[in-house]
């Protein structure tokens, strides 16, 4: 998954933030651009060698193997590039993970594998600068070896992320090369800003899916946590064009919240947030009437699952449920109705 900047719009109001996206629209871009690499070093590449390359392990993680999960691997670009020369023109050291993130919250200590790409012989590692709030040890020897970085939590104040780099020092046949630099974020989250879920959307969805078994939104918020709560309302439509949003028309609803990771413009799939009223899993009709708002009702959401029995068919995950579709505007006219619609 990539994450990428994101615009949505709210009653006319433009949102800026981040969406998780994966599949080919992110993927495509990022093997052009490793294959423009390799066009570089190798003029001559075409797709008969690229085939060759990928089949053999030269451009994933070096063993030649396929399954249906990851087809002939994860493109690693440093191998490809060097795949498409006679190797390294400078050798350099690598570091994996690239990047190293720590919190309270997750991982506490990571440890990073320091390997070479080129011919030379790498040599005399040592620890340059690095950030006071970790520690880190290990990689005595020639690579490859492994760095342990661990978060050292009481230098660091709540709730403010950290940013630093570890840099390792080292020789090529003998002679000074440029250091590796691998950046560090480091966060001491506090109780509050752990009850964070990501961004959320809040829909009043219809009550009965479509054809494909989603249920419809029909109003809409978008939402950050602010100190740990999410805080929405619904106004009542005011009868005015086009509708925005976050307006309701009566009628009977779910309501629903939930993170949309993928971007998909759907919510409540796997691995994803979901909350529903009033119990997530046990969901009931919400009825709104002429004039009504909607707000100060309680949802808690999160990423666990009731699980399924044969004596609660409703419970999710329930059997062919697909999600709540999100609205996104698409204007729409026609004889009978030349309001605004929101549609994916």
């Amino acid at each position: 998954m990539v994450w990428s900047t994101s615009g949505e719009r709210d009653g006319g109001v433009s949102i800026a933030g981040y969406r998780g996206l994966q599949g080919t629209s992110m993927a495509s871009p990022h093997v052009a651009g490793v294959l423009a690499l390799m066009k570089a070093r190798d003029p001559d590449m075409n797709y008969d060698k690229v085939r060759v390359w990928l089949q053999g392990g030269q451009m994933t993680d070096g063993q030649a193997r396929r399954n249906d999960t990851l087809g002939w691997g994860v493109l690693d670009a440093a191998r490809a590039v060097s795949a498409a020369g006679t190797g390294f023109a400078d050798t350099i050291l690598s570091a994996s993970p690239a990047l190293v993130s720590l919190s309270n919250e997750g991982e506490q200590s990571v440890s990073v594998e320091l390997s070479v790409f080129g011919d030379g012989n790498v040599s005399n590692l040592s620890l340059g600068d690095r950030p006071a709030w970790i520690d880190v040890t290990g990689c005595q020897s020639a690579p490859p070896c492994a760095l342990q970085v661990t978060l050292l939590k009481d230098q660091l104040t709540p709730d403010e992320p950290a940013r630093g780099s570890i840099v390792v020092n080292y020789q090529v046949d003998g002679a000074s090369a440029d250091p590796l630099s691998i950046p560090v974020i480091g966060q001491l989250v506090s109780d509050e800003q752990a009850r964070n879920a990501g961004r959320h959307f809040v829909l009043l969805v219809n009550t009965e899916p479509n054809e494909d078994n989603l249920y419809m939104a029909e109003s809409q918020v978008t939402l950050d946590a602010e100190n740990g709560v999410y805080s929405f309302r619904f106004e009542n439509d005011d009868g005015e064009e086009p509708q925005q949003l976050r307006e309701v028309r009566p009628g009977d609803y779910y309501l629903v919240a939930g993170s949309d990771l993928d971007g998909d413009g759907i919510i409540c799939q796997p691995g994803e947030a979901c909350a529903e009223y009033p119990i997530t899993g046990l969901r009931e009709v919400i009825t709104i009437e002429e004039g009504q708002s909607l707000s100060d009702i309680r949802l808690t959401t999160g990423f666990s699952r009731p699980t399924i029995s044969a004596a609660s068919p409703d419970i999710l995950p329930r059997p062919g449920f697909q999600g709540y579709q999100l609205r996104t505007p698409e204007t729409q006219t026609g004889p009978a109705d030349n309001r605004i619609r929101m549609t994916q």
